[in-house]
């Protein structure tokens, strides 16, 4: 194991657990923010959480919801009149 990979799986872990990007870069002394970037590339799996945040229930009033509605009912062929 060298010192890089040990780093990278610090930054990682700091990101993981909701350390901000510029804090990061600050903590581990990094100039350049693309540099930051290359060091904590994480797995998909510590997204599940914000993905999550936004339920049906949420989004029941938005253009959003309204939008996806008509489009699955154009899709069964129903008609809306507005």
């Amino acid at each position: 194991m060298k010192l890089h990979d040990l780093r990278h799986t610090w930054a990682s872990w700091h990101v993981q657990q909701g350390t901000p990007l510029q804090v990061l870069q600050e903590l581990g002394g990094w100039s350049d923010y693309a540099m930051v970037l290359r060091y904590a590339h994480l797995s998909v799996e510590h997204l599940a959480e914000y993905a999550d945040n936004l339920s049906q229930s949420h989004l029941t009033g938005t253009n959003l919801a309204q939008s996806a509605r008509k489009e699955e009912s154009e899709s069964r062929g129903d008609f809306i009149t507005h």
